[in-house]
């Protein structure tokens, strides 16, 4: 910041004083990558809706795999213990490995979506 900069001759200049916490930076070390998944994830991991109880993993955008029995597993944003709508069973909702980031690798959802589903 440089006191007393205004980029319009409209503008009020700059006071640069310290206004709140800075915001934290991420560490010089961390080699995570955020928003891309790895080449393994597609062909290993589970889609929506599909079994997940061997993977344990899911590749759908903010989703989570949720145990239903010892038998079925399923790749959902959220899980809820009511009667399955088809099969009238119910979820024991046991989380197994992480919630998913997902595909997106520019944010999501995307502002192209948001004007297609937008009145």
């Amino acid at each position: 910041c440089t006191p007393g900069e205004k980029a319009n001759p409209w503008d009020t200049p700059w006071k640069c004083d310290k206004v709140g916490m800075r915001t934290p930076a991420r560490a010089d070390n961390d080699k995570s990558v955020r928003g891309m998944v790895s080449a393994w994830v597609v062909p290993r991991c589970a889609a929506g809706g599909e079994n997940c109880l061997k993977s344990q993993c899911c590749h759908a955008i903010g989703h989570q795999c949720y145990q239903k029995n010892d038998y079925w597993a399923s790749c959902r944003p959220e899980c809820t213990t009511d009667p399955d709508k088809a099969d009238n069973s119910t979820w024991n909702c046991k989380t197994l490995g992480p919630r998913s980031w997902g595909l997106a690798i520019r944010g999501w959802p995307s502002i192209y979506c948001l004007t297609l589903f937008m009145p």
